[in-house]
């Protein structure tokens, strides 16, 4: 039996992911929906199918106040990783809070290799609420990390420090052109007093931590 954490009721995969789902699915009794986005799989709605259960009459547009938005998962780095309610407030606070603290010009593009279960994720919001774009990469490739941010003109995002490691190692970093980044979050876990410099001279002075 697996080790249930959020002792979920729904779950929206893609269709690669579709020979987990079935690994899984046994072990998951508490879920009486599974969704697949992007194709048709056996056991699973299809988005369209999944949407058209819903009622036209319900109202979505309230005010969220307490209602629960996303269970998200810490990072595990002091023990058990935990999941963590985050209301509507906790996202519209945030959201406000990162728009106020942090540098925001333009149209803001941002792009994401860490996970968008956790801080990553959470990120999104304040770029999308200024219109903002989200280029979500697949595989952990630190050098099309760097690349992306110089071909899309990355404006911001957020990598734990062990990635920074890989980016500060990579042999492409030096001749990439990252003048358009205004904000490079970094957090998840402690960073080294010496690469933090290190990446505040080649990077640029636009590292930002946050942590919590």
């Amino acid at each position: 039996m697996a080790d249930v954490l959020f002792d979920c009721a729904v779950v929206i995969h893609q269709q690669s992911f579709a020979p987990m789902v079935e690994q899984i699915r046994d072990s998951l009794p508490a879920v009486h929906t599974w969704v697949c986005l992007d194709g048709e799989t056996p056991g699973s709605l299809t988005l369209d199918e999944f949407l058209a259960r819903g009622s036209v009459d319900e109202r979505v547009d309230r005010e969220a106040v307490d209602d629960v938005a996303m269970i998200v998962g810490t990072g595990g780095t002091t023990g058990r990783p935990k999941g963590v309610v985050l209301t509507g407030t906790n996202l519209e606070t945030m959201t406000a809070i990162t728009l106020m603290g942090y540098p925001f010009t333009g149209v803001p593009t941002y792009l994401a290799l860490a996970p968008l279960t956790h801080a990553a994720g959470v990120l999104c919001f304040p770029i999308l609420s200024h219109g903002g774009s989200i280029v979500i990469m697949r595989a952990p490739d630190v050098g099309e990390f760097i690349a992306n941010i110089e071909k899309r003109h990355v404006t911001h995002t957020f990598l734990p420090p062990t990635l920074i490691y890989m980016v500060l190692g990579h042999e492409s970093l030096d001749r990439a052109d990252l003048s358009s980044l205004q904000c490079f979050w970094y957090g998840g876990a402690p960073m080294s007093v010496d690469r933090l410099g290190e990446a505040l001279e080649r990077i640029g002075p636009v590292m930002a931590q946050l942590f919590g």
